[in-house]
């Protein structure tokens, strides 16, 4: 077992929607996020877009944004999100226009969700989905060795796994803050994003293919974007 491998054996895990994208299907983990809003609602980011399995989208009959509900039809919004496309077609997952966007100079948005909070939860979705990315990695380095040495033993890449390690943990202990704001909830989210870019290049080639591991960090960072919350610096207020 390596350092990495043993620091995450001693890691407290959150339940829900961590567990559900870590070791399930994540398209289960981000409807059960749209449900904790309302059971027949999509909730869409500030620039009107809503990121949801296929059958959620096509069930929802009203949209959720910044505290207020409206109508909601299928195939009635602008057109699918065009970025990802072809790679959350393979999750199950869609990405559409279903709401106009915030103005730009709109206060923070409204978190919808109970407890948590819809931010927390979908933090803690991608860090699901991070460590589900980080397992495949382990494993596939496993399976390989340059001469006679494993390539988990290159200290390269033991280095960027410990890198990887501590991005995780510090979102772990961030998670277990009373309460975030809107700066750190960005700042989790750089951290994730990051150390997914870290493991994807762990993969070469390969982690950038629709059908392959890379497919999870694709929906972390779409959901990264299309959620994200607008702080002071990046609306000039």
């Amino acid at each position: 077992m390596t350092r990495a491998e043993a620091a995450y054996s001693t890691t407290t895990r959150p339940p829900g929607p961590y567990r559900a994208s870590r070791d399930h299907e994540p398209r289960a983990a981000l409807d059960g996020l749209h449900a904790a809003v309302a059971d027949d609602a999509l909730v869409c980011g500030p620039s009107g877009h809503a990121v949801a399995s296929a059958e959620r989208v096509a069930s929802a009959r009203r949209t959720w944004q910044d505290g207020e509900f409206a109508e909601f039809t299928a195939g009635s919004g602008a057109g699918p999100y065009p970025l990802g496309a072809p790679v959350l077609a393979e999750l199950g997952i869609v990405a559409l226009r279903c709401a106009p966007p915030r103005p730009a100079d709109a206060g923070p948005p409204a978190d919808p969700g109970p407890g948590d909070g819809w931010q927390l939860g979908l933090l803690r979705l991608r860090l699901g989905l991070s460590e589900r990315l980080r397992d495949a990695v382990l494993t596939h380095l496993r399976e390989r060795s340059f001469g006679d040495t494993p390539l988990l033993q290159h200290q390269l890449l033991r280095g960027a796994l410990a890198d990887v390690t501590i991005e995780h943990l510090e979102v772990h202990g961030m998670l277990d803050e009373a309460r975030l704001g809107p700066a750190a909830v960005a700042e989790l989210h750089r951290k994730l994003g990051q150390a997914d870019r870290i493991l994807l290049r762990s993969f070469g080639a390969a982690g950038f293919l629709a059908t392959g591991p890379g497919a999870y960090a694709c929906l972390s960072e779409l959901l990264g974007d299309v959620y994200a919350l607008r702080t002071a610096t990046e609306t000039g207020r």
